[in-house]
């Protein structure tokens, strides 16, 4: 059995998963929607790999004898940004998740529970990639200058 505090931030986690998982499936529909192909299909992979950690999470906390919280998600607003903005949108998600994850580890490590720090640290590891793969792309896309740059490099992250 988990502590309180370990159980709740853990179900919190949950959330921003399933939450980071709409928003990615959400940005793929709207970039589909103007033949950007290439960068929905990222958003895509994204929103495939937030929808794995949530399973993560939920099968970790059914291990530990507890049943998930499966709190009601916000809607995910569709408002129309310049591919540049979105994706920041998309990198700073990702940097609160980090944070989130820092206080999941925090949380856990304070409550004497190395089980869930073992658990949380492969987590923690892939957010250093999420965070370089997005704020590589953000790079990428403020040096893009033009419509033939932006191609390049929606071919280059569909793949």
């Amino acid at each position: 059995m988990l502590a309180k505090s370990v159980l709740d931030v853990l179900n919190e986690q949950l959330t921003i998963e399933r939450h980071n998982e709409a928003v990615y499936k959400c940005a793929s529909a709207a970039l589909k929607n103007i033949a950007w192909d290439g960068f929905a299909a990222f958003c895509d992979k994204q929103a495939s790999g937030e929808a794995k950690h949530a399973a993560m999470i939920q099968n970790y906390l059914v291990d530990r004898g507890h049943a998930p919280v499966y709190a009601a998600l916000d809607a995910i607003p569709t408002t129309t940004v310049s591919l540049r903005d979105g994706f920041r949108q998309l990198y700073d998600l990702e940097l609160a998740t980090t944070s989130h994850l820092k206080e999941c580890y925090f949380v856990s490590e304070t409550a004497d529970d190395p089980q869930t720090c073992i658990f949380l640290q492969p987590l923690l590891t892939e957010q250093v990639e999420e965070e370089k793969t997005l704020s590589d792309l953000v790079a990428q896309l403020w040096r893009a200058t033009d419509n033939a740059s932006l191609l390049v490099l929606d071919g280059r992250y569909g793949g």
